[in-house]
């Protein structure tokens, strides 16, 4: 018996990245819209094209993500229908290891069809120093009390 030894590759994480980040986009699209062909990029490789195609996908992206969560109660069963898409939880800052600011009361009015959203302060609290001792709020709320 032979065997044919070939050099290992390693996965190379920013492509694997941009095709499951393409292909989540493409179900998406599908499960969200009645398109029956969906342009993609050609390479993952060629970051400028990868980069045209989500600015040309932004808008329509954001559309169909906002007609989908607030008309969620007509896919599914399983919510109940009064309070279905009345609240909508993202953390954003994706940082786990990251400690932010406990200064609960701030908003985002920017998108007009979510209204009002509480967002917290996503600023890191004061480190400990001359005029801190210890201190759980950034530099904006450190004299708040409010949490």
């Amino acid at each position: 018996m032979i065997y044919i030894l070939f050099p290992r590759t390693q996965l190379n994480e920013k492509y694997f990245q941009m095709s499951w980040l393409i292909i989540n986009i493409v179900k998406f699209i599908f499960m969200t819209t009645n398109e029956r062909i969906i342009t993609v990029p050609m390479s993952v490789r060629d970051i400028d094209e990868c980069n045209e195609y989500f600015f040309m996908i932004k808008s329509g992206m954001y559309t169909n993500f906002v007609s989908f969560w607030t008309q969620h109660h007509r896919f599914t069963k399983k919510c109940d229908a009064a309070t279905c898409s009345k609240v909508f939880i993202v953390d954003g800052h994706q940082k786990a290891n990251r400690i932010v600011c406990q200064y609960k009361n701030v908003f985002d009015d920017s998108i007009p069809e979510l209204g009002m959203v509480q967002m917290g302060c996503l600023y890191s609290p004061l480190r400990k120093g001359i005029n801190v001792s210890f201190s759980c709020m950034c530099f904006l709320f450190i004299h708040s009390r409010a949490r």
